[in-house]
């Protein structure tokens, strides 16, 4: 672990013990409208990936951070606030850098009525079974198949910035909420992109809420623009080989995502049955500037043979079922598998497909597949305490086993095709 995640780890650490105290305590903040909440999670780990070409990789980790938040609630009836901040893991994380400190929720609530709000602000999507705050779920890993050295689906938001409307009826509650982007923009993992110019997003939720079952349903709709230049080996318009050159590609990608899943208490037993089935839809239209370069005194015009994989469509599919038994009120054991895989609406293993996120171009098998997987996962949680929890987890990860190509260099792509988890964690929380 880098010496900043230490300091990081700790400091966050004392903030929530020293915190706890004081709710345990009960000593009011300002007449009880401002309250205090958030955690702070580490483990130990040991993964192990196994890959097509080469030896398998082992890492074995020290305690090191898998989370932590901590947040300030401001409740000033009828308008509320949320202001928090998050510190990411310290291990290996592509998306986010681990010595950074992130502003995470902020955000103001006005109720309308005593069923209606309204929220402005940064604040979490509707979408995603798993909660993703570490306290709220079953398991240490998500289900969703991230590793350290695999690609990953992106299929669930985290927090997104924009305006929503909630409201509650019965049994029902539902929602609508416009905002800057869904999805996260590279380099900013835990917000939205931060500017209507270049696109927006919206989704539509709603949830049921019975005695033992509980289901939702959200849609979501993102529009995005983006601009990259890419280096890549060009020719002329006569087909003849001009060598490497840089290329700005623009693209618009309409995004479509559905997500549901229901969670069932089997009445008069200790067992909880969860299912969510997901699909995001990501659909480019990419134009290339006209550019040319001089060779020998002509003018050549840059034709890039695989803009096809910048108007490629790619389909995103994600499931789990998850079962868990309540031995005791400290005590639980949970079972999860999960399955997910990416592919490519144009099966052409020369061009590849581009990635809406990054907008950099990924390579799939010949039917189009880009990525797939299944994963099985056990899980076992012990509550010491309303602030104590230690949870330990062992999960393996089937990934594809196909050979992929990079059409460009002719070389294989290191790919992995297994990979086993197991770590234990304790969870500091209030």
């Amino acid at each position: 672990m880098k010496q900043p995640s230490l300091i990081k780890l700790t400091g966050l650490v004392l903030v929530t013990v020293l915190s706890s105290v004081i709710a345990r305590a009960d000593v009011p903040i300002f007449e009880n409208k401002i309250s205090l909440y958030g955690y702070a999670a580490g483990s130990l780990a040991f993964q192990q990936d196994k890959f097509l070409r080469g030896i398998p990789s082992d890492t074995a980790s020290p305690f090191a951070l898998d989370a932590a938040k901590l947040g300030a609630a401001f409740d000033f009836d009828p308008v509320t606030a949320k202001l928090s901040v998050y510190a990411p893991s310290s291990r290996l994380d592509s998306q986010s850098n681990p010595d950074n400190i992130y502003l995470l929720e902020a955000n103001v609530t006005y109720a309308m009525r005593s069923d209606t709000k309204i929220t402005f602000g940064r604040f979490q999507s509707s979408i995603g079974y798993e909660p993703f705050d570490i306290p709220n779920g079953s398991f240490i890993t998500a289900g969703t198949g991230d590793s350290m050295n695999a690609p990953g689906l992106n299929v669930i938001p985290n927090f997104q910035e924009g305006l929503k409307v909630e409201g509650t009826f019965d049994k029902y509650s539902y929602g609508l909420s416009f905002v800057d982007s869904i999805y996260n923009a590279p380099s900013k993992p835990f917000r939205g992109d931060g500017s209507l110019s270049n696109g927006f997003g919206f989704e539509l939720f709603g949830n049921y809420h019975g005695d033992n079952f509980s289901g939702h349903l959200s849609v979501g709709y993102q529009k995005r623009k983006n601009s990259i230049d890419v280096t890549d080996t060009f020719y002329d318009n006569m087909g003849v080989l001009i060598g490497d050159g840089t290329k700005t590609v623009d693209f618009d990608t309409d995004t479509w995502i559905v997500d549901i899943y229901g969670e069932y208490k089997v009445p008069d037993s200790k067992v909880t049955l969860g299912l969510e089935g997901v699909w995001r839809s990501d659909d480019p239209i990419a134009t290339q500037h006209a550019q040319t370069v001089i060779v020998d005194g002509q003018e050549f015009s840059l034709l890039d043979q695989r803009l096809s994989a910048y108007n490629n469509r790619v389909n995103t599919y994600f499931g789990l079922a998850m079962m868990k038994y309540q031995f005791s009120d400290p005590f639980f054991l949970a079972f999860r598998f999960s399955a997910g895989k990416k592919q490519a609406q144009t099966s052409n293993s020369q061009t590849g497909a581009m990635n809406p996120d990054t907008g950099l171009v990924e390579y799939m098998r010949p039917d189009g597949v880009m990525v797939l997987f299944y994963k099985y996962t056990m899980a076992a949680s012990y509550t010491v305490n309303k602030n104590v929890e230690i949870r330990a987890e062992g999960s393996a990860t089937d990934y594809m086993k196909t050979n992929i190509i990079d059409p460009v260099t002719r070389t294989s792509v290191k790919q992995i095709s297994d990979s086993f988890y197991a770590g234990v964690q304790v969870i500091l929380k209030f």
